[in-house]
């Protein structure tokens, strides 16, 4: 009896296994829900086994996307610290630098703490200059160089400076004012009265006046003509009060002097100094004229050729004489203005001839 019961328990284990084994095999064939949308149903293109979980918002059983090659992919090369670092550092010492450059306002002491290595400071000099100083190794500045580019020019100015006031033409003024190159900026001339003369000018005319009569006017300080004088001869330079009239400057290696030996007018003229070989002696006079002939007399006793008197405008030589020579008139037509007038007496370097003298009188200005 207790064997068949055992028999009995036998096969139920083992058809129960059996069983076990038969549904592992046994195809799944039940017909897929349709779809919501209606459409047929959807297979699932995932492999069997593929248990690659899905990505948010992905269908079941996408397990990847293929790569988009027009987006920028992500940097895999490691980062290198120390070099990032070293790059901040510089980046932040030139700003430094450039920070510090609005601070400096001219050139530092040679041997003051500076950065970085190399770097150059401009700094203004003089008119319009610049000096330049190099951060040197070791961190502090160098010497300061020279000033260079500086404007040179007469008329130079510093910026900056207050305007003034400069005269110009005859009797006007203009403002001036310092422009950033260190050079002037001339405003138009102002007050200067319409036919301005130059003060002390003189001017002859012979309208109205006897044959042989001028009148003569003077120009004012104000650069305004005053009123004509009477109708008189024309003034003359004479030497009758026996001495050289106080205008007049005489020099050279022996002065001129007033002397009776002879004369064109009166009792007495002015002689040229007494010198040896290879020297001279002059005489000079300044004088404002009109427009006309300054006009002379002169007489000369020397070497031939070699020993001349000689007369100059303005510090031009007009004409020579020499040998001997008797008393004549010579004129030279002069613009109207300030001019200056001298005799001049030279030796050659040997032989004396005659009274070795010049001599000139009665002497008319325009």
């Amino acid at each position: 009896m207790h064997s068949w019961k055992s028999l009995f328990v036998l096969v139920l284990v083992f058809g129960g296994a059996v069983a076990a084994a038969m549904a592992g095999c046994t195809t799944d064939t039940s017909v897929p829900e349709e779809d919501a949308s209606g459409g047929p149903p959807q297979a699932d293109s995932a492999p069997p086994g593929d248990s690659t979980p899905p990505r948010d918002g992905a269908p079941p059983g996408d397990s990847a996307l293929p790569a988009d090659s027009s987006l920028p992919q992500a940097d895999s090369s490691p980062v290198d610290a120390p070099q990032a670092d070293a790059r901040a550092d510089a980046a932040d010492a030139a700003d430094a630098a450039d920070a510090s450059d609005a601070a400096l306002t001219g050139p530092q002491r040679p041997g003051t703490p500076c950065g970085p290595v190399n770097r150059v400071l401009e700094s203004p000099c003089g008119f319009c200059g610049k000096v330049t100083q190099v951060c040197l190794q070791g961190g502090f500045w160098g010497g300061v160089g020279a000033c260079l580019g500086e404007n040179t020019a007469p008329d130079r100015c510093l910026p900056g400076s207050p305007p003034t006031q400069e005269p110009c033409g005859l009797c006007g003024m203009r403002a001036t004012t310092c422009q950033p190159n260190c050079t002037k900026a001339l405003s138009a001339c102002l007050g200067e009265p319409a036919g301005a003369c130059s003060p002390g000018l003189r001017e002859f005319t012979a309208a109205g006046c006897m044959p042989g009569e001028l009148q003569e006017r003077t120009c004012q300080p104000s650069c305004t003509w005053g009123p004509y004088g009477a109708c008189a001869a024309p003034p003359f330079e004479s030497f009758e009060a026996g001495v050289v009239p106080g205008d007049w400057t005489t020099g050279g290696n022996a002065s001129w002097f007033t002397t009776t030996t002879t004369a064109f007018h009166g009792t007495r003229s002015l002689q040229s100094g007494t010198i040896t070989h290879s020297q001279s002696t002059f005489a000079r006079t300044v004088r404002p004229t009109g427009a006309g002939n300054i006009c002379f007399y002169r007489s000369v006793s020397s070497e031939a050729g070699f020993d001349f008197l000689r007369f100059l405008v303005d510090g031009v030589q007009i004409t020579s004489w020499s040998g001997i020579v008797p008393w004549a008139q010579f004129c030279q037509p002069v613009a109207a203005g300030n001019h200056t007038f001298e005799w001049q007496y030279t030796k050659d370097s040997s032989v004396n001839s005659g009274s070795d003298a010049a001599w000139i009188d009665y002497i008319q200005l325009p």
